[in-house]
């Protein structure tokens, strides 16, 4: 793609996670209907072995709050140790409240 000057624009990449493949499914197909480059994993640890060699490329992380191997936060935690300029969204299903966030991004 290129823009009006005729340089040559990247798409925007997102690493997608969610350890339910539904999720990810629909999320994906509605990201790329609008240009998007998207990684999906439906397994957080296979997502951060994605995000150590290819974080640099990603756009914005998309991740769920509760998975299993390692919740949202902790991956959350692992990229911005890594990138901390990377933009991060969490999403869930489940209702939180303040105490579970701050306690999750709390400095150890």
């Amino acid at each position: 793609m290129q823009d009006e000057r005729g340089a040559f624009q990247s798409r925007k990449t997102v690493c997608l996670v969610d350890d339910e493949a539904d999720i990810t499914s629909v999320i994906k197909k509605g990201l790329e209907q609008e240009g998007y480059i998207v990684h999906d994993y439906n397994d957080p640890i296979k997502a951060w072995e994605y995000f150590k060699v290819n974080g640099k490329n990603c756009t914005v992380v998309l991740s769920d709050v509760r998975m299993s191997g390692m919740n949202g936060f902790e991956f959350c935690r692992r990229v911005k140790e890594l990138r901390p300029e990377a933009p991060v969204i969490l999403m869930t299903a489940f209702e939180m409240n303040q105490s579970e966030v701050s306690k999750a991004f709390c400095k150890r």
